[in-house]
């Protein structure tokens, strides 16, 4: 069962008196590319190089990480369960 509270429905009809079907669409998001283009390009290159490359590769092959790029992925120390 979907919810939607009589402020929405207002809301929803008032747009569709005003500006008909096309008023209910909802707009496109406007949003800029968070990693920079120094950083995308040539992972992309390395990427087309050879498409078997994993993300894990081409990191690794792209170089220490940026100030805008995500930490790394820390890896657990503790051993592999062993197996009876």
């Amino acid at each position: 069962m979907v919810r939607i509270t009589r402020w929405t429905l207002d809301r929803w009809i008032l747009e569709w008196r005003q500006g008909g079907f096309d008023a209910l669409v909802p707009s496109r998001c406007q949003s800029q590319p968070r990693t920079l283009p120094e950083v995308v390009e040539p992972a992309m290159a390395l990427k087309k190089e050879n498409p078997d490359r994993t993300a894990a590769q081409v990191s690794s092959l792209c170089g220490p990480a940026s100030p805008r790029s995500p930490p790394a992925r820390i890896s657990s120390t503790r051993p592999p369960p062993a197996h009876p």
